[in-house]
């Protein structure tokens, strides 16, 4: 609209332009005494015919699309195609509630970061695993040296005045700790010997080692109770992190079906206002039209302009309460309200209707999946393990240690290898290594006594933790029966005011009531139908509590009570 006024405005200014040249020039010929000319008349002619043709020319210049822009009134067509895009706008953002809660899962910060939590906690278990994990070494290492002989020396020498020597050396040791604790090495040992007490016929000497080693402990630190307790107590850890990542998403659920039913509470609340402002006005015209032809009051329509006002005020403060439901969905989301079109839209259809509960079942269904509870139970399970682990340190520290080997020797490689598979230079060590502490042990005595505590604690904690969950999934049972008995209490009173309304303003068109006892029964009718909304969405959100609690809503989305696999830490690293 701006620019046809605008090229209107210059298209009209340029004509007077045009018009004052014209004149001029006439002027000016008339001042020379050249009016009776027929030429000058006719150029002024032409001149004129010039001017308009310019002028249409530029006017439907002017007319087309500036980049791009219709400026040409609407169509039906257009109005429809515009509404279409506004509408696919609309439906881009509308969600129902399964399809917000797969989108909350998968984008809200806190539950990726319990993810994460539970992830770390895994880590533990590889790293503790990783104890047990076999370790292969091998090394190299030349060695010479020249030294003078003692006397002592020499005449074990030959009585060499010198001894000069150059050894290479290759080890190769695999080493494995068992589950009982006991460490296997086999090592392997193969050494090329020169030196001057050699005869001058040989080149070097070949001295090569096999053999096996082991180092059990037979009471400290011995078998699989105390050797298995890290790894026991990193999968106890790992347990109550995705119990924790499981009561982290419920937590989210439960706020954001928290916030989905608000907005949907706050949608409708704002349709209620809306639907309320078009009956009120609609009144209002009919009044100030009644009162132009002395068939209504003044103050029939200034009740009716009051009453007006007022719903337009309502309808300025559910706007703006809906704004906030919105941007708290959106937070919850991880996104910006300013990025959606309209904002988000609940179109989540229910209806509220009786239900019936087995509540020993359902408690029995809530012990199994709940996360604090099944938490408790975990942390239970972890203090046995310390406990075993206290108990094991408080023995004395006795080893077994044994060793069994064979040599070989020879001028070469294949000589000593073969002189050491007749087995004929065997080397073995047995022996016991024991330490104790030196009077009462007060460091295992004061873990021990923790680890006893510790476990008191955790089986208070399951026992609050059960007493918790069943009261808390008593009491929503109890909320949802209360709920739909209050609704069908509400809704009664919503059918009443229905009925009184159109009975009172059936009564103000025959002139037997007041607009303001109209409007008084509609502002009513919409209190009683908000209360009957307030409730239903009330009742509805109690159910899906019920859904979290009993472990619905998690099977749903896969978080089962059992602790599925984490997933391949390699493509962390890799990533």
């Amino acid at each position: 609209m701006q620019s046809h006024f605008f090229v209107k405005h210059f298209c009209s200014k340029l004509q007077r332009t045009l018009h004052s040249l014209v004149l001029i020039g006439t002027t000016s010929r008339y001042e020379k005494g050249d009016c009776s000319d027929p030429m000058s008349k006719r150029n002024n002619q032409h001149l004129m015919k010039y001017s308009v043709c310019f002028l249409l020319l530029f006017v439907g210049l002017t007319a087309l699309p500036i980049h791009g822009e219709n400026t040409a009134s609407p169509t039906a067509k257009d109005e429809v195609e515009v509404g279409s895009v506004l509408a696919s706008e609309h439906e881009a953002n509308a969600m129902n509630f399964a399809e917000f809660i797969s989108k909350l899962v998968a984008q809200n910060e806190r539950i990726q970061s319990g993810r994460l939590q539970w992830g770390i906690a895994s880590t533990a278990v590889t790293n503790a695993e990783s104890e047990f994990q076999t370790t292969f070494s091998a090394s190299y290492k030349r060695e010479g040296s020249k030294t003078r002989n003692t006397v002592e020396e020499a005449l074990a020498r030959s009585s060499l005045a010198e001894y000069e020597k150059l050894d290479d050396t290759y080890d190769v040791v695999f080493s494995k700790k068992t589950g009982t604790g006991a460490t296997v090495q086999f090592s392997s040992t193969l050494a090329e010997l020169r030196n001057s007490l050699q005869p001058s016929s040989f080149e070097s000497e070949r001295k090569s080692f096999v053999g096996v080693s082991v180092s059990q402990p037979l009471l400290k630190n011995g078998w699989w109770g105390s050797n298995l307790a890290r790894i026991r107590m990193s999968e106890r850890d790992r347990g109550i992190a995705y119990q924790r990542y499981r009561q982290e998403v419920m937590q989210i659920l439960n706020r954001g079906s928290s916030y989905y039913w608000d907005l949907y509470l706050n949608q409708e609340i704002k349709n209620i206002v809306e639907e309320s402002l078009v009956i009120t006005e609609k009144l209002f015209k009919d009044l100030e039209l009644r009162e132009s032809i002395g068939r209504a009051s003044r103050t029939d329509v200034l009740d009716a302009g009051s009453g007006v006002s007022l719903r337009k005020a309502l309808l300025v403060q559910s706007s703006r309460s809906l704004q906030l439901a919105e941007s708290r969905l959106a937070s919850l989301l991880v996104e910006r309200r300013l990025n959606l079109v309209g904002g988000k839209t609940a179109t989540e259809e229910f209806s509220v209707n009786p239900t019936k509960f087995d509540r020993a079942r359902m408690i029995r269904t809530t012990l199994a999946v709940n996360p604090n509870y099944l938490a408790s139970l975990e942390q239970a399970e972890k203090e046995d393990i310390r406990i075993v682990y206290a108990t094991n340190q408080r023995y004395p520290e006795l080893n077994l240690l044994a060793t069994y080997g064979l040599n070989g020797l020879g001028d070469s490689n294949n000589s000593s290898i073969k002189d050491l598979e007749m087995k004929d230079h065997p080397t073995w060590v047995v022996g016991l290594q024991l330490k104790v502490a030196v009077g009462r042990d007060k460091k295992t005595t004061s873990e021990l006594a923790a680890a006893i505590m510790h476990k008191q604690e955790a089986l208070l904690n399951v026992k609050a933790a059960e007493v918790a969950a069943i009261n808390t999934i008593d009491s929503a049972i109890n909320e949802v029966e209360s709920l739909y008995d209050e609704y069908l209490q509400v809704e009664a009173v919503r059918i009443s005011n229905q009925q009184l309304f159109e009975i009172e303003l059936d009564r103000q068109r025959t002139g037997s009531s007041s607009v303001r006892l109209v409007l008084e029964r509609e502002m009513e009718l919409n209190l009683a139908t908000k209360g009957a909304l307030e409730v239903s969405v009330a009742h509805q959100m109690a159910l899906i509590s019920l859904r979290i609690l009993d472990g619905t809503l998690l099977a749903e989305l896969g978080l089962n009570e059992n602790e599925p696999d984490y997933g391949d830490f390699d493509s962390v690293v890799e990533k």
